[in-house]
């Protein structure tokens, strides 16, 4: 029923990822769903903090950014899975 894909684990993607991540969930207070209850609760920081995810997941997803997303998470080695490229076993 469950398979797990035997893609490459774009390495360049996930630190650039996680480090635009970090600063984000620094600048809006929290994560998305800390933001989404902030938000209820009538923050209005929360509220352009999450305009703002709305709107860079959708250039990220769909408009200019989707050719630099694709070219960052493009795979190292064509050859290598995650478990090969991590060095850690599947199971």
């Amino acid at each position: 029923v469950i398979s797990i894909p035997d893609s490459t684990f774009p390495i360049i993607g996930t630190i650039i990822g996680s480090f635009i991540f970090g600063i984000g969930i620094v600048l809006a207070g929290g994560c998305a769903t800390g933001t989404w209850y902030r938000a209820g609760e009538g923050l209005i920081g929360s509220w352009v903090a999450l305009v703002l995810y709305a709107v860079t997941a959708a250039i990220t997803k769909t408009g200019i950014l989707l050719p630099v997303m694709t070219w960052i998470n493009k795979p190292t080695n064509i050859n290598a899975n995650m478990s090969q490229t991590t060095s850690i076993p599947m199971w």
